[in-house]
């Protein structure tokens, strides 16, 4: 991307993907004035030249110690409104204080965090695996290994002691792990069918737990766990609720990561893992939202990696991206029924969950759900 291009992605990133946060629909109009702000994201890697390392770089420093521009910032302590007068002068000046800063965070950093929020779905997703496979078999509980490709944290890998209610007009399902009552409490609404897999109880085991990043987080680090604070919308207390709630869990039931160039290296990684799972362990591996990170040529060599795996090992791959990246992976979705809700289809990009096996006829691809990026509704695309 030539640096000319810099200002346009940030003005459509704040005119089309954070219509819940005005602050960064306002930073992003005017980073995309600053000369200074653009250089600095023409030098990012190119798969992570997205406006949100920008702000996030911003946001980072805003936590890190107060300034002027920590009053717009509600994580920060602020409670002046977006378009309260004096923000333009106010991030000026923050971006000359920290200049080295920021511009060393934008060429080093990455924004993937593996939003907790979708474990709701995930759940939901693993649960239907399951239940097909007892019904074939005969056998409970279903025994899942389960792989973040992508991991960041590995805060998604918490699954087996989360709390989780999927609601629908009155109707509410739900798994609460009494032991551990301060792990994430996760509310998801039930768009359109309801699925079995939402009131049967909870079909499978999650024996082995592991992943995978070339950013890897360590959790046990304040200015990392910071940094993912930093990636989250400033005036969404509750998703930093559950951040917060997620880090903490991931301390105590820490699970198996590795860090690892991208490319080859994390499907070595991967392989090995793979190759060290008890025969009756049924392997599971999942992406969300990484693979948007990723050019379409090498989204090709990613999916061929995998699909070797996925016949090898007898493994699944669960794949929760934007709809051009699984487009890329699996094709064109089906026709799908509209989501149901005001303004639900214009105001966020969508999840496109689809898991997928090898066949003798190649991958064998099936779409299951869409949801809300972070996990707030899903709606259900499998057999209710």
């Amino acid at each position: 991307m030539d640096t000319h291009d810099i200002p346009a992605l940030l003005r459509e990133f704040g005119q089309h993907h954070c219509p819940e946060e005005p602050l960064y629909q306002r930073l992003c109009a005017l980073l995309a004035d600053s000369p200074q702000a653009c250089a600095w994201l023409a030098t990012a890697p190119p798969t992570q030249r997205k406006a949100n390392l920008l702000l996030a770089a911003v946001h980072d420093q805003v936590l890190a110690a107060p300034s002027a521009l920590g009053a717009w910032f509600a994580s920060a302590g602020g409670n002046k409104p977006a378009d309260a007068p004096g923000l333009a002068e106010a991030l000026q000046d923050f971006l000359q204080i920290h200049a080295t800063a920021l511009a060393h965070q934008v060429q080093t950093r990455s924004t993937q965090t593996n939003e907790v929020g979708r474990c709701a779905v995930l759940w939901l997703v693993l649960q239907d695996m399951a239940l097909a496979r007892l019904r074939a078999d005969h056998a409970t509980p279903v025994r899942m290994a389960l792989f973040d490709f992508g991991c960041s944290a590995g805060l998604n890998l918490g699954l087996p002691w989360m709390n989780f209610r999927l609601h629908q007009h009155g109707r509410s399902s739900g798994h609460v792990n009494a032991g551990l009552p301060q792990a994430p409490h996760l509310d998801c609404e039930l768009i359109g069918p309801w699925p079995q897999a939402a009131t049967a109880p909870t079909a499978f085991t999650l024996s082995h737990r592991a992943g995978v990043d070339p950013a890897l987080i360590d959790v046990q680090e304040p200015e990392a766990v910071r940094w993912l604070q930093a990636s989250l919308w400033p005036s969404d207390t509750a998703r930093r609720q559950r951040l917060d709630a997620a880090v903490a869990l991931a301390r105590t039931q820490p699970a198996e990561l590795q860090q690892a160039s991208a490319g080859a290296a994390c499907i070595d990684t991967l392989s090995r893992w793979l190759a060290g799972l008890p025969a009756d362990t049924w392997p599971i591996i999942l992406n969300t939202w990484v693979l948007y990170y990723a050019c379409a040529a090498d989204l090709v060599e990613h999916r061929a990696a995998l699909q070797g795996l996925l016949q090898r090992y007898r493994a699944t791959w669960v794949s929760a991206e934007d709809v051009v990246t699984t487009t890329t992976l699996f094709g064109p979705p089906p026709a799908l029924a509209p989501v149901e809700g005001v303004g639900r289809q214009q105001a966020h990009p969508q999840t496109f969950w689809v898991t997928a096996e090898a066949g003798a006829a190649g991958l064998q691809a099936r779409h299951v759900a869409r949801s809300h990026p972070h996990g707030r509704w899903v709606r259900w695309d499998g057999p209710p």
